[in-house]
């Protein structure tokens, strides 16, 4: 008798003990849990006094599990200590400041400097509809990133590395008008090298309970010090250099889709705003009204490029695919191509990086024909995310974005089988019945899915937002 997969998945579930089926369907789950605590440890504790001997001594530990044991637990677990020692080790690394670091510049007041860099972001217009923004007498118009390469102060010229936030500031009434560009800012793109003359500073901090903290900001986009210019003459364009070729293909691929989203919707009005945001991620068009009220509703995180875009655009290729007769592993190379071509065009964040690394994962484990496990897929992306940025582990966003998995995987799936379970009793083979069967399972597996979001998201956004909708879980 042949067995499909389901069934052969709960014999070995039966078969299996709880430890045993974690290292077998989840390998990877304790060496994410002790990467994201060494670099929790070594965040808060003072590198100079314990760091080394506490790596030692783990590595120490690794050895002997390594050397004594040659079960699946004692490798598990050897494993899980390197990863404890890898993200102290990769945590002390993000802190070191380097000789040629911009932050080592930086004074307690502005200093007027004068900075060469490649453009590595596109221009964005700042809007200024906020309460008090007429008391401003200096606004920033448009704010763009610049990987910095020398700086030129009155000591000499020197290399240095960092990203920097620029910024043009005119003096204006606290009106900004939309498209306006009186610094001539918004004509730069990706990969453009320019020098500016302005005054460079260290991010402001939040000053007021519950205000947004800028330099908190901008410290976990790698983003070292804002250099503020104020007039279009103190910005002049230098040789574009052949290195910035990736810059300017991926500025190019975001202007292309841009301009094709414009296509029927008139620029400016809550429409394109939208639009923008659902499918690039853009959320500069959004005005603070409609902001607010996405948030209030508790609906804000729709317009937050995440898993659930990225699994409308994978589903909807997929399913072309198959009305088009395509194998599995086909499909599954046609999500890759995809998918990689999406992350072009649309700002990395944690939410779009981690669903991209799902994704990926997902469809190797199809081409390669192996069966994917979701605990340790999650595992995986957020081992890669946490090793290329460790400060991700401290990020709203990030905790948000893999907290509201964990809570689907641990709630939501197990709801939906005990209600599948509960209507299977009282099943009929008449019309009505199948049809009931269906919406019902619609629907309790909607809300299974948002109650299990919700209960995991639920104390991450009490600490950072201060607020709770209840009405999220539908």
């Amino acid at each position: 008798m042949d067995l499909g997969g389901e069934q052969l998945r709960v014999i070995r579930d039966l078969q299996l003990g709880k430890i045993d089926w974690l290292l077998v369907a989840a390998p990877l789950l304790l060496p994410a849990i002790a990467l994201a605590l060494g670099i929790l440890a070594g965040q808060f504790s003072d590198p100079s006094s314990w760091y080394w001997p506490a790596v030692v001594l783990i590595l120490g530990i690794l050895l002997g599990l390594l050397y004594r044991s040659k079960t699946r637990l004692g490798l598990v677990l050897a494993c899980t200590c390197a990863f404890a020692a890898l993200g102290m080790v990769r945590s002390h690394h993000a802190r070191l400041i380097g000789p040629n670091d911009i932050r080592r510049y930086l004074a307690d007041q502005p200093r007027l400097v004068r900075l060469e860099g490649l453009v590595w972001s596109r221009p964005r217009q700042q809007g200024h509809d906020w309460s008090f923004s007429q008391l401003y007498p200096w606004l920033p118009t448009y704010s763009l990133l610049l990987a910095s390469s020398s700086i030129h102060t009155a000591s000499g010229s020197r290399p240095i590395t960092g990203l920097v936030r620029l910024e043009t500031r005119t003096q204006s009434d606290g009106q900004v008008q939309p498209g306006s560009d009186p610094d001539g800012l918004g004509a730069f793109r990706p990969g453009d090298r320019i020098e500016v003359l302005g005054w460079l500073s260290r991010p402001r901090a939040a000053t007021n309970p519950g205000q947004f903290d800028m330099a908190d900001h901008l410290e976990r986009r790698h983003v070292r010090a804002i250099l503020v210019a104020r007039s279009s003459l103190s910005i002049r364009p230098l040789d574009r250099p052949w290195f910035g070729w990736p810059l300017r293909l991926v500025g190019y691929l975001q202007d292309r889709a841009a301009e094709a989203l414009r296509c029927g919707w008139s620029e400016g009005t809550c429409g394109h705003a939208l639009v923008n945001a659902l499918l690039l991620g853009s959320r500069s068009y959004i005005d603070s009204r409609t902001y607010q009220a996405f948030r209030q509703t508790g609906l804000v995180h729709y317009l937050s490029l995440s898993g659930l875009h990225f699994g409308i655009i994978m589903g909807t290729v997929w399913l072309i695919g198959h009305l088009l007769g395509l194998l599995h592993p086909t499909r599954a190379w046609a999500c890759i191509l995809v998918a990689g071509m999406y992350l072009l065009v649309i700002p990395p964040t944690a939410p779009t990086l981690r669903a991209a690394v799902i994704t990926l994962v997902y469809c190797g484990s199809i081409v390669l024909r192996r069966q994917a496990q979701p605990f340790n897929t999650l595992s995986l992306a957020a081992i890669i995310l946490l090793l290329y940025r460790p400060e991700n582990l401290f990020d709203p966003s990030w905790q948000l974005s893999f907290a509201c998995l964990v809570g689907i995987f641990l709630v939501a799936v197990p709801l939906h089988r005990w209600m599948d379970g509960l209507m299977m009793k009282y099943a009929s083979s008449r019309l009505w019945w199948v049809l009931l069967y269906r919406l019902a399972r619609s629907i309790y597996g909607l809300l299974a899915v948002g109650l299990g979001a919700s209960l995991a998201s639920g104390g991450i956004i009490l600490y950072h937002f201060y607020r709770l909708n209840l009405l999220s879980v539908i």
